[in-house]
Order: C-alpha cells, then sequence, then structure tokens
C-alpha cells in the first residue's frame, strides 16, 4: 500500500514538473516572438477581423474635408471602413480615425477613371471582401430628399429616424440587396429639385407635384458621384473603362452607367428618401462620345451569345434621338420595368431578355 502511495506521489512531481516546464516554454516563446507590430500590420490586421460589411472608396487632392468627417457621414467608424486615394499631395494628419485608410499615388490618381480604378484594385489585392463597395466624390452633401417626393409615411419614417440618412442608406441595401444603388442628384444648389426627377420626364415636370415614391425604384441612368456596388457585381463592373479618359469623360461615365444596366437590369435600385449635393464642377472634356458608341465597345466585351439580344438595337435606337433623357432618366411613377425580388442571387446578365410588357 505504501509503495502505491509513493509511485503515485512520484507520477503527480513528474506531471506537475512537465506542467511547469510547459508553461515557461510558452512564455519564453511568446516572449521572443511578441515583436511589436508595424501600425500598417496593426491596421490591416484590424481591417481583416472586421464584420463591417461596407467599404467606402473615396478620391481626393490631400486629406478628404471636413464635412465628411463627422459622424453622420465617414466618420463612424462603426458602421464601415474608408479607403482613401490621395492624388496630389499625401495626407500626413491624424485624426484618430483608424477605420480611414490614406493610400498616395500621384500616377494612379491622375484622372477620375484611373483613380478609382486604383481604390478598386487596392481593395481587391488588400483589404478583406466587403458586402457593398460605394464609390463617392469628395465634394458631396448629404440631404433627406423633399417630402414632396415621397410618400407621407416614408418622409415620417426618415425624419423620425434617430441615424443619418447615409445610415439609412446602408440599412436599406442590407435589407434590399440590389446590384447597384444609387440616391437622387441636385448639382448647382442644395434647393434644387433632384436632376434625376427634372430630367426624366421632359415637357411633363410640374414643380408642385406631389410624387408619393416608395423607398425604392428602379433605375437605369445614375450619376457615378455616389454609387453603391454589390460584392456580387463589383467584379463584373469594374475596372472602369479608360478609353475615353483623355477624351471624354461622360463617355466613361455613359459606359459605366450603360454597362451596369445591361448586366444588372431590375437588380439596380434607386433610394429615394436621400439626395447628394455634388456641389463642385471642374472643367474637362466632354459630351464628344455618344450612347451609340459607347453600346458598341460594351457589345465587344459581351458573350458571343447575348450580342443579338433586343436590348442592345432598342437601346442604340433610343438613344440615338435628341432626347435621351427620355430613355435613361426612368420615371419612377412609370417604370419601364419592375425590379427583381429581394432575394434573387445578383448575377450577371440574368435579366437580359426585355418582356413584352416591357418597353426597356
Amino acid at each position: 500500500m505504501e509503495s502505491t502511495r509513493k509511485g503515485t506521489g512520484y507520477i503527480k512531481r513528474i506531471l506537475a514538473i512537465i506542467i511547469a516546464i510547459t508553461i515557461i516554454v510558452n512564455i519564453l516563446v511568446l516572449l521572443h516572438f511578441k515583436q511589436p507590430l508595424r501600425y500598417e500590420q496593426q491596421y490591416q490586421n484590424r481591417i481583416n477581423q472586421s464584420r463591417k460589411q461596407f467599404l467606402y472608396l473615396v478620391q481626393t487632392e490631400e486629406c478628404l474635408p471636413d464635412n465628411l468627417l463627422g459622424k453622420p457621414v465617414l466618420g463612424d467608424a462603426y458602421t464601415a471602413d474608408v479607403l482613401v486615394l490621395s492624388f496630389k499631395r499625401e495626407c500626413k494628419y491624424d485624426k484618430n480615425m483608424k477605420h480611414l485608410i490614406y493610400i498616395y499615388s500621384q500616377d494612379k490618381g491622375t484622372t477620375w477613371e484611373s483613380g478609382r480604378n486604383y481604390l478598386y484594385t487596392f481593395a481587391k489585392e488588400h483589404l478583406k471582401t466587403y458586402t457593398y463597395y460605394i464609390f463617392m466624390d469628395d465634394d458631396l452633401d448629404f440631404f433627406v430628399t423633399k417630402s414632396k417626393f415621397l410618400q407621407e409615411e416614408l418622409v415620417q419614417q426618415v425624419q423620425q429616424s434617430d441615424v443619418s440618412i447615409l445610415r439609412q442608406f446602408e440599412d436599406f441595401l442590407l435589407r434590399s440587396k440590389p446590384a447597384l444603388s444609387a440616391p437622387f442628384r441636385i448639382n448647382y444648389s442644395p434647393d434644387d429639385d433632384p436632376y434625376d426627377i427634372v430630367e426624366c420626364c421632359l415637357g411633363n415636370y410640374n414643380v408642385d407635384t406631389q410624387w408619393n415614391l416608395s423607398e425604392k425604384v428602379p433605375m437605369i441612368r445614375f450619376d457615378e458621384c455616389f454609387i453603391a456596388i454589390h460584392k456580387d457585381a463589383v467584379d463584373h463592373i469594374m475596372p472602369i473603362i479608360t478609353k475615353y479618359e483623355h477624351i471624354d469623360v461622360w463617355g466613361s461615365c455613359k459606359y459605366f452607367h450603360m454597362k451596369a444596366y445591361f448586366m444588372f437590369r431590375k437588380q439596380m435600385s434607386r433610394f429615394t428618401p436621400m439626395t447628394v449635393y455634388n456641389k463642385r464642377h471642374n472643367t474637362y472634356p466632354q459630351n464628344t462620345v455618344t450612347y451609340p458608341d459607347v453600346i458598341s465597345n460594351i457589345l465587344l466585351e459581351t458573350p458571343n451569345k447575348l450580342r443579338e439580344k433586343p436590348i442592345f438595337l432598342n437601346a442604340k435606337r433610343g438613344l440615338a434621338i435628341k432626347s435621351v433623357q427620355t430613355y435613361i432618366m426612368v420615371d419612377p411613377r412609370k417604370p419601364p420595368f419592375q425590379l427583381a425580388p429581394i432575394e434573387d442571387p445578383i448575377a450577371p446578365w440574368k435579366y437580359i431578355d426585355i418582356l413584352e410588357n416591357e418597353s426597356r
């Protein structure tokens, strides 16, 4: 009996020694390998572990303007990360906003097209996958759309919310799941009515009309100053064509939204409660590339089996006439097609066929 107790005690001592040695070895290993990470590595690790579903991609000359850094816009670290390309001078200030990633490349950001392509490539190569990639210009202000354009209950819902209109847009994206989505946009004064409304109904627009729009409506034309693209669509839409970048920036925009329309018709929706004010207008070559030219170039990238689809010929004919707004600026009260169901999987060319009851 005594020898048994001695044997048991010996085994316990051995196990205790082994455990102690293991603990000491682990401590030494940690002390040896726990070297301080570079700031960039620490930040990269945080981004990779983040569950945030939105990445904003913005070009600016040096640093983002203060109005965009407020919490209602891009200053809310809990909802999104922000990737910023500084294309004239490197941004060196630190406002303790670790969800902002600044990159600098004067060569890659010389044009609107090359800059956005550089942002997109950097995000795909160095950051985690986000649910939505939101490309935007650096000169935007964000407003709730004028009440005369929205349904009364929608106005109350938006105005009574305790979150900003941009956060409401993010919530809309997760609920509605569009392939692409954009707000309304105004050009020259915050007091103007949305350009998308004024232009959609040539000859029939009345400033006093009550529109009673629901939260989402179909769209074809959107302004590229602010566009959200789902992860299942972004690789089909990006990169932006650079063929027109030194000839006609509008040509690049026409290509961008028409390619999106052909590939994701019925899965593109406008978020009506939000309006962005595009307040700065630079001078650049514009309006020399026509829509028929753009469509011809899109067809070169379209699978052979789809090139004879009526949607392309219809668009060429409709956009060759003088008042192209009647074709690309959808009247939200009389949409030419219905949106796809919310849970409909996003896929390119899915709705390339136009049905008999659809005009576009």
